[in-house]
């Protein structure tokens, strides 16, 4: 009869059977230690590491302003709203209030006042949005007819033309930050289609606009070369124009325009930043306002 492997077969002596038992439930705690040993040591591992990151600070919220201000940055709201172009455009305090002007506190949100100033652009131009630009929202503190003191937003627009502003035309409209009322819109659109040129690709970079401009400005005020500072620059229609009448078909370019100032001068409000005009086409500056 052949022998067996199978130590726990009924023809072995009960003390080499017991003995056997205990090995073989030995030999299985140990396995079950060797598996349960890591997986408690990976456990405690993730929950000390979720620990440290749930205690980790996060980024803190949005500054959310609730009431206004005299300071001419402060943001209205936790997030500035969307414009019509997919634009954010931060909200800014604009207030000239005084030590006699009373702050009012907005009742409606600037989301809800941009709405109202959307629908009423959309009503005084024939039912559809016109291809606008949301640059700038001001609140500021003003008066009512009745002399009391309300809060006022106020939405300029540029007008787009061919996905570039319009450097003259544009729609402002002012919004009661009490009641939702609009209570005032003033649309400046003096430039007719005809007037534009060709929209052509810009054969130089706006770099090369603003390296043409500073050597301009250096050739006119030298002493001022190290002090000069570019605070602007894009492409945008060059409508500066006197009169409608004076307009002919493709008159109105599409060219940088070149904001700039100089150090010493940039705190001083009463004071205009300069302006230059470069031809998109040969580089040429065809207009050039210095800061006065």
């Amino acid at each position: 009869m052949a022998r067996s492997d199978d130590f726990s077969e009924p023809y072995l002596p009960e003390r080499y059977r017991q003995k056997i038992r205990d090995k073989q439930r030995g030999r299985f705690k140990k396995k079950i230690l060797l598996v349960a040993i890591p997986g408690a040591i990976i456990v405690i591992v993730l929950a000390f590491l979720a620990g440290c990151f749930s205690s980790t600070p996060g980024p803190s919220a949005p500054h959310t302003a609730g009431t206004s201000t005299s300071h001419p940055d402060t943001i209205i709201g936790s997030q500035a709203p969307i414009t019509p172009s997919g634009t954010v455009i931060p909200a800014s305090d604009t207030s000239d209030s005084g030590a006699d002007r009373q702050e009012v506190a907005p009742r409606i949100s600037q989301e809800e006042a941009q709405e109202k100033a959307i629908r009423i652009i959309t009503e005084r131009n024939g039912g559809s949005l016109p291809p606008l630009n949301l640059t700038s929202v001001r609140y500021g503190t003003g008066e009512s007819p009745e002399r009391i003191p309300r809060g006022i937003y106020t939405f300029f627009f540029e007008r787009l033309y061919h996905d570039h502003p319009v450097d003259t035309d544009g729609i402002q409209v002012t919004v009661d930050a009490g009641t939702g009322d609009v209570t005032g819109y003033d649309r400046r659109w003096i430039t007719p289609d005809f007037a534009f040129s060709q929209a052509d690709e810009p054969a130089i970079t706006r770099q090369e606009a603003i390296f043409a401009v500073l050597d301009a400005v250096k050739i006119r005020l030298p002493r001022d070369a190290e002090r000069i500072h570019i605070t602007s620059s894009e492409l945008r229609w060059n409508s500066q124009h006197t009169s409608e009448s004076s307009l002919r078909p493709g008159s109105v370019p599409l060219a940088y325009k070149v904001s700039f100032d100089i150090s010493d001068l940039a705190d001083d409000t009463a004071r205009t930043e300069g302006i230059a005009w470069v031809d998109i086409g040969t580089g040429n500056i065809t207009s050039l306002v210095y800061p006065n």
